[in-house]
């Protein structure tokens, strides 16, 4: 939508998933290099409100969450969004009691990841890393988690999660509690 009104080729939802990078100003950039990134940036707020496009958690991450909550595990969400913005939508979506810290407006993950391990004196031989974008995988593999898991139900497909690296792929987050 934001595409055609910049006067470029609309992309489907599967060429997104193939182009799209965090943070989207890369994307921006890579498709439309003549229009300022913010410009960019405020178009597709706009769509998003316009659509009534709310963010929602994937399938099965309340149980995951709750799972893993009940069993000691310290879960930690790190995140390119707005911090406040993620304590809002994990506590409209009843997560945020299972969650032990969120780290928002994070541009480099390698380093908040290693940051976070030092200063919360975490093992990453009982670490697992869980996320749906490349970058989230390197993450994983930068602190040498025990276990590093691709999901696609999010950004990237398999194929960009295995290529990052990743240990294993799988659709959602139900699938990460035999792993927990």
């Amino acid at each position: 939508m934001v595409l055609a009104q910049l006067g470029e080729r609309q992309i489907t939802a599967r060429e997104f998933r193939e182009k799209a990078e965090l943070p989207l100003s890369n994307f921006w950039r890579k498709m439309t290099p003549e229009i300022p990134v913010e410009q960019a940036g405020k178009m597709l707020r706009a769509a998003w409100v316009a659509l009534g496009m709310q963010p929602r958690p994937f399938r099965g991450s309340q149980d995951v969450l709750w799972l893993a909550h009940m069993r000691g595990i310290k879960t930690f969400v790190i995140s390119s969004h707005y911090c406040n913005e993620v304590k809002k939508e994990a506590a409209r979506y009843g997560v945020y009691p299972y969650i032990w810290k969120i780290r928002g407006c994070v541009k480099d993950k390698v380093h908040a990841a290693k940051e976070i391990i030092i200063k919360y004196g975490i093992d990453p031989n009982r670490t697992l890393v869980a996320g749906d974008m490349a970058h989230d995988i390197e993450m994983g593999l930068a602190i040498r988690a025990k276990m590093v898991v691709g999901l696609t139900c999010g950004y990237d497909t398999k194929k960009k999660l295995l290529a990052a690296g990743a240990h294993r792929v799988c659709g959602y987050p139900t699938d990460l509690a035999c792993l927990i």
